[in-house]
């Protein structure tokens, strides 16, 4: 919000007071600048209550900078368009005279406001992008129509193949740029770096959804979503929202940054803890379903009754699968969307337990081994355990 853009020569309007019909000036890759109307202008309503996570800051030239979704774009001195979640203190934007403008920090993290965007037309953009580069705040930008069609497969995996904003693949390629205009607050904008963004600690005997290993494992061999995927976190953040409600003692958290591919549950100074890690969000093995079962689990070793870990409270992990499965689930997704919720989350976890099979000839190999004691059961076991659970039937003996 309020970024001006400019509309003429020597006048410029913040974005969302830029109305459809308006002038805006506009050019292609050859930075011709002229005027057009604009066929499209919408956007979120401004508020501090509005959070947005996974927002970039981009800060350039003369302590300028701008605050924009990880899918805007920006034109390169080599005439390509680059994503705002790509840029890198290496890279140089430009202003409307094509003249190269430094990058001094980019960071992503947590903004409080809304945002606005705007077209010239709806129609496909010709190869020099005739009338679909805008200046925003000085700097030469794609429009929301150019935006969009660089949604396609034809430019994800170019994409693909460079690191994130605040991925460890970018910190290990580029390090963690501090940059001063956000760490000093002298800017007039609500937004947190994701490095400052306040993580409960967990301890060392913190609870796991599975096992150190298994997490290795899955984390060398998986695949995972973009780092900055506004769809997997959106997920996670609805799912503590939901489970919140039904259960408001349990402090719930998202370590986004970190790629490890686990989920923990622990109590400290008395007080409930469940917390995601952004490895495991992110895995493409699993989708809001699946990541809700996952939570269940975390709010089952705090629910779950016996068996515990010895000398605490907390359920052993079979238990809890059982116990988030039948009791957690059932409370939070009800009636009929109870089951078709949990039959997805099934799915989900048997690809991601390497299940290759759930039926029952499969899953009667299990019963009756219950070798495991407290530890993480087999995951065929977990499997046959989440079923049971919907089923109401009794928890395998393999679970535990």
């Amino acid at each position: 919000m309020n970024t001006p853009i400019l509309v003429s020569k020597d006048q410029s309007k913040a974005v969302q007071e830029i109305k459809v019909g308006d002038y805006v000036y506009v050019a292609g890759l050859d930075l011709v600048w002229k005027q057009k109307k604009v066929g499209y202008s919408g956007g979120s309503q401004s508020s501090k209550n509005t959070r947005q996570p996974g927002i970039i800051f981009i800060s350039y030239g003369q302590e300028q900078y701008l605050v924009v979704t990880p899918d805007s774009l920006f034109l390169m001195p080599d005439q390509t368009l680059k994503r705002a979640d790509k840029l890198t203190i290496q890279d140089h934007l430009l202003n409307e005279k094509g003249q190269k403008v430094a990058i001094h920090g980019v960071d992503s993290g947590v903004y409080r406001g809304g945002f606005h965007h705007i077209a010239t037309d709806t129609q496909e953009p010709n190869e020099n992008l005739d009338g679909h580069l805008v200046i925003a705040n000085g700097i030469v930008c794609a429009d929301y129509t150019l935006q969009i069609k660089y949604h396609g497969d034809e430019h994800k995996k170019e994409f693909a193949e460079m690191p994130t904003v605040g991925s460890k693949a970018y910190n290990d390629k580029y390090g963690v740029v501090k940059d001063q205009a956000i760490r000093n607050k002298n800017i007039d904008i609500d937004f947190t770096p994701s490095s400052e963004i306040a993580i409960p600690k967990r301890p060392a005997d913190a609870l796991a959804f599975i096992s150190e290993e298994d997490a290795q494992a899955h984390l060398e061999y998986g695949q995972f979503r973009d780092h900055l995927d506004p769809v997997s976190r959106s997920w996670i953040d609805y799912l503590f929202t939901q489970f919140k409600l039904h259960y408001p003692d349990i402090n719930f958290s998202v370590d986004w940054n970190n790629d490890e591919v686990n989920a923990y549950a622990w109590i400290s100074n008395g007080e409930r803890h469940v917390q995601i890690l952004g490895g495991l969000v992110r895995s493409t093995t699993l989708e809001l379903e699946g990541l809700a079962l996952v939570v269940a689990h975390e709010i089952g070793h705090h629910y779950g009754g016996e068996p515990t870990y010895p000398g605490s409270t907390l359920s052993c992990e079979g238990q809890a699968d059982f116990y988030g499965a039948r009791n957690v689930m059932r409370k939070v997704w009800f009636g009929e969307f109870y089951i078709s919720v949990t039959e997805k989350a099934i799915s989900q976890l048997a690809d991601f337990f390497g299940v290759a099979s759930t039926d029952m000839d499969k899953q009667a190999a299990f019963m009756g081994k219950n070798t495991n004691g407290c530890e993480h059961p087999p995951g065929d076991c977990r499997i046959e355990t989440y079923n049971a659970a919907v089923d109401l039937k009794p928890k395998p003996a393999c679970a535990g």
